[in-house]
């Protein structure tokens, strides 16, 4: 029996792991964090995406700046923090991974060959272009690859905010 949505998307958050971090984390201004994502595919070989992740700059309210409508939302001042602090991120997302897609912000295609092998391989490459912007992912499920950038916005956050 096939596990449900939720458990398969709690698998692949899980099963995502981070095999190359950004050098720098997330800047203040508007900024990309591009990305390899590459995960087995059921045809035996793997699906390689390449794309990037644009970023807003950190938005920061106070109460003093929603002063009006923060007192009618928040009946109780102590509820919340003195400053929110969130961020915007976007990422091209493919409606069908079945296919070769390619467009500015995202390309997608299946490569015949071991899994294993291409991520050995494109962490090699960036190393050799001592690249270290570009991240590298890999991702238990591409057909679910926005869950596994998910887990990578979670922890470029966490390394931001701790």
């Amino acid at each position: 029996m096939e596990p449900d949505f939720e458990t398969r998307c709690r698998e692949v958050f899980e099963g995502t792991a981070i095999v190359r971090r950004p050098l720098a984390g997330i800047v203040t201004d508007y900024h990309e964090l591009p990305y390899i994502l590459i995960g087995p595919n059921a045809s035996g070989g793997c699906t390689e995406i390449l794309g990037c992740i644009k970023v807003s700059p950190r938005l920061v309210i106070t109460p003093r700046q929603i002063l009006e409508q923060f007192g009618e939302i928040f009946e109780d001042e102590g509820f919340m923090d003195s400053q929110l602090q969130m961020r915007h991120f976007r990422f091209a997302m493919a409606r069908d991974p079945s296919r070769q897609i390619r467009n500015g912000e995202l390309h997608i295609q299946h490569i015949d060959g071991e899994f294993e092998a291409r991520l050995e391989a494109r962490e090699d490459e960036l190393a050799k272009m001592e690249n270290v912007r570009t991240s590298l992912l890999s991702c238990p499920d591409p057909k679910l690859y926005p869950i596994s950038l998910e887990r990578f916005i979670q922890s470029i956050l966490h390394r931001e905010f701790t």
